[in-house]
């Protein structure tokens, strides 16, 4: 395949324990400019072979693999790629999806179904592309501009204690001031860094290193006493175990 620099290219495994199988996935796969098939494995050992030693985007996956399959196999890895289920047998397509697979593919495999499949795909990772590079970008500077009513002030990402929506603007809470700005609370979430910020509840997003304590549907940060929703809690708590002392 000759390389475009423009395009994203997914490295993708075909694991298949029939040979057929195997062939009418290559076939394919060779359709897509996109795909970069990187191997063809007949069991879940050539399978892990691959993802020791290449950089492995996407797994088109038979479920019915010998000794172990394709499922259960899926559970045992730590980092797997992301997978496309491939198999005969339509009732596997829900359990699937609760592995967090990104699509299911009903054997014998059609052109035209592989290709919606492939979009998905492609879809997925350049998304996932953006989001890292615009989470790089944000982490790399440690402040941000706030235009009030009166002038535009610059805020340190240290500083801030607390965002809150209220109606049409943001209120910014620091140890100092409260600065107030015409915007949504999304648009402020997407310039703070989310290895320092967290939204807890509809209205409010928090530095996670302010936070004094969490009971119950409630954090403190000072003397401020913000609420939790469900929705956020468990994404919170999780945080807040995974930070260094």
């Amino acid at each position: 395949m000759v390389e475009n620099p423009d395009i994203r290219l997914i490295n993708c495994i075909i694991a298949d324990d029939e040979p057929l199988a195997r062939i009418g996935m290559k076939r394919l796969v060779e359709q897509v400019s996109y795909l970069n098939l990187v191997g063809i494995a007949k069991d879940v050992f050539e399978i892990s072979g691959f993802l020791a030693i290449a950089k492995v985007d996407l797994l088109f996956l038979d479920i019915h693999m010998p000794k172990i399959s394709g499922i259960e196999f899926l559970k045992t890895l730590q980092n797997p790629p992301k997978v496309i289920f491939t198999t005969a047998f339509a009732e596997y397509a829900l359990k699937g999806y609760e592995l967090d697979v990104l699509d299911y593919l009903l054997k014998p495999v059609t052109l035209d179904r592989f290709l919606k499949s492939a979009h998905k795909a492609k879809e997925y990772f350049e998304s996932a592309d953006l989001l890292h590079a615009k989470k790089g970008a944000t982490e790399k500077t440690d402040f941000l501009f706030i235009k009030t009513s009166k002038k535009i002030e610059k805020v340190f990402f240290k500083e801030i204690l607390f965002v809150k929506a209220m109606l049409n603007y943001v209120v910014l809470f620091t140890e100092n001031r409260k600065l107030v700005t015409y915007t949504s609370i999304k648009k402020i979430s997407d310039r703070l860094p989310t290895s320092l910020f967290l939204k807890i509840h509809k209205s409010y997003i928090v530095s996670v290193s302010h936070i004094n304590s969490l009971e119950r549907n409630h954090l403190k940060i000072q003397q401020h006493t913000l609420p939790v929703s469900r929705a956020h809690k468990a994404e919170l708590i999780k945080m807040l175990g995974t930070r260094k002392p």
